[in-house]
């Protein structure tokens, strides 16, 4: 997969199809200029990610997403894993949801309640049993810096970290004192989530989890229930992963845990179309590259997955998610992942140029600092990208 660094893009707050390139008027005017779905951008290019290949990725994927359930402890210092406190400190002036001045005693609190000193000591495997936020601290409380400027108000809440799917492995490090949030780690990153939102997994469960065979979801929002005792559970997102237990003409038989009383997860069985999932890794084709990206059109961002809605790197990381291919969480990161190619100190029509000859589309992102995106291919000579 290509990489490329680019400091000249259209940057707008929606997932939307946009060229890669500077333009006069307003930036939403892409809008008009280019169908804002994906099969246009399919007819003319051709696939040549093997199914081969795919099945090597998909194992690289699986290996990363069980990693909190191999993992014995957290190998991170205490200083890496709580950064946040020496950032976010009482020194700054910060604001609340309404607005006015965090009083400097919060902070003081919330680092108490955080029982720092538990790091590392509990090391239990659990699993996310909803969608649940990763928070930056255990607070659900958010921290602005400035109202009147971009980025820093709302929706930015500092103490977003990201969106946690549900039914994902996750090895928990501790509990606060008051037991409201607990500090974890999955595949892609550590942070702060309500401990009502996970629950213990034992090695039998885990087993079954990793033996069986993957559904990976395709479509978003899709309801899904326990449909033993008629319970509505969580909307899956795209991406989310279930345990097969059972396949029949029209869908499957999935397995998602549920939290009992005593903390504990247990697997219950719920149902899934085959127009909303599939076994992963779902084969790279045009019509399901279609099926997938078309279904992460039309939602509003999302900061650090606020709302449940997507951020530039969530979209890019769902979307490769059915295929079995796996990329970490932040814009940054994922920029270190494949061959780079890198645009700085060119002109706007060198880096079309380059663009245009090297990239690959549906599979090549364009990165600059704070942001990235999916290459999709040019319309007379100007780089399409989906991105939000």
């Amino acid at each position: 997969m290509l990489k490329y660094t680019s400091h000249v893009l259209l940057f707008i707050l929606l997932i939307l199809l946009s060229g890669c390139s500077l333009k006069d008027g307003h930036l939403l005017q892409d809008i008009k200029n280019y169908p804002q779905y994906v099969e246009p951008y399919l007819s003319n290019i051709d696939i040549n990610l093997t199914i081969e290949t795919q099945l090597i990725h998909d194992k690289e994927f699986n290996d990363k997403f069980f990693s909190p359930w191999s993992d014995k402890n957290f190998t991170i210092s205490a200083n890496e894993a709580f950064w946040a406190f020496n950032v976010y400190t009482k020194s700054k002036s910060y604001y609340g949801e309404n607005r006015v001045k965090i009083e400097s005693n919060w902070f003081d609190i919330v680092l108490n309640n955080a029982n720092l000193s538990a790091y590392n000591t509990l090391n239990k495997k659990a699993i996310s049993i909803k969608n649940s936020q990763i928070r930056d601290m255990p607070t659900n409380k958010p921290l602005f810096l400035d109202f009147d400027k971009a980025g820093e108000g709302y929706p930015f809440d500092y103490l977003q970290n990201t969106l946690l799917k549900a039914n994902t492995p996750i090895l928990i490090s501790h509990y606060t004192l008051d037991g409201s949030f607990a500090f974890i780690k999955t595949h892609f990153g550590y942070g702060w989530i309500d401990s009502r939102d996970i629950a213990y997994i034992d090695e039998v469960s885990i087993n079954l989890f990793k033996s069986s065979k993957l559904l990976v979801v395709i479509q978003d929002n899709i309801p899904i229930k326990d449909y033993l005792h008629e319970e509505y559970l969580f909307y899956a997102k795209v991406g989310t992963i279930f345990p097969i237990s059972n396949i029949t003409d029209d869908g499957f038989e999935i397995l998602v845990a549920k939290k009992g009383i005593d903390k504990s997860s247990s697997f219950v069985k719920s149902y899934i179309s085959k127009k909303n999932g599939n076994i992963k890794p779902i084969s790279f084709t045009k019509e399901n590259i279609a099926i997938v990206g078309n279904s992460l059109l039309n939602e509003n961002y999302g900061w650090g997955g606020y709302l449940e809605n997507r951020d530039c790197s969530s979209l890019t990381q769902d979307f490769f998610a059915p295929f079995g291919i796996w990329l970490p969480r932040n814009s940054k990161a994922q920029s270190t992942k494949g061959a780079i190619l890198k645009l700085e100190n060119l002109t706007n029509d060198e880096k079309v140029k380059l663009i245009n000859r090297y990239a690959i589309p549906f599979m090549t992102l364009v990165y600059l600092k704070g942001h990235v995106m999916l290459y999709i291919g040019s319309i007379d000579g100007t780089p399409i990208v989906l991105h939000n």
